[in-house]
C-alpha cells in the first residue's frame, strides 16, 4: 500500500495514475471525500485528511533534549518571529513560496499542533508511531557536529 497526500491536486492525482498503472496500491490521504471520488475513482482507497502524531505531545525543549542526547552534543531551542525565519530561509536562497509554507509550520506548532496526539499515524500506516527520542538516536549522525562538519 502507497500512501499519497495531496493526491486530488494536479501532480497528486498523475501520481495515484501511474501508481495504478503499475498495479500498485493507493491510499489517498484527502480533505474532500466526494470530489476525491469523482476525481480517483473507485479503485483507490481515501482517509480522510487527519492530523499525525508521535504517541506522544512533544514540545520544541523536549526535541532540543533528544537530540542533545542523540548527538552528545548541547541543542537549544531558540525561539524565533516568522520574519526572522522568513530571513533566515530565503536569505540562503530557499523560494519564497517554500519559506512561506515552513514559516507556516512553525506558526501552527507555536499554536500547539505538536501538543495533539491522535491514532491517524497508525490508521494509515498500520505501524505504532515512533518516539522522537528513538527517531533521533536511529538517526543520531544526521544531528552531530561531527557529520555535519564532514
Amino acid at each position: 500500500m502507497i500512501l499519497v497526500t495531496g493526491a486530488t491536486g494536479r501532480a497528486g492525482s498523475q501520481v495515484v495514475r501511474a501508481l495504478q498503472e503499475r498495479g500498485c496500491e493507493v491510499r489517498a490521504v484527502v480533505r474532500v471525500p466526494v470530489r476525491a471520488r469523482e476525481l480517483l475513482g473507485e479503485n483507490v482507497e481515501l482517509a480522510v485528511r487527519c492530523v499525525l502524531s508521535g504517541p506522544d505531545a512533544i514540545t520544541d525543549e523536549q526535541i532540543a533534549a533528544a537530540l542533545s542526547v542523540a548527538a552528545a552534543d548541547r541543542v537549544e531551542f531558540i525561539p524565533i518571529s516568522d520574519a526572522e525565519a522568513r530571513e533566515a530561509l530565503i536569505g540562503p536562497g530557499l523560494p519564497g513560496f517554500l519559506a512561506e509554507q515552513f514559516v507556516a509550520t512553525l506558526a501552527q506548532a507555536r499554536a500547539g499542533a505538536a501538543a495533539q496526539v491522535t491514532p491517524s499515524a497508525e490508521a494509515l500506516t498500520g505501524t505504532p508511531p515512533r518516539h522522537f527520542a528513538d527517531f533521533a538516536r536511529e538517526h543520531a549522525r544526521a544531528f552531530s557536529n561531527s557529520e555535519l562538519a564532514a
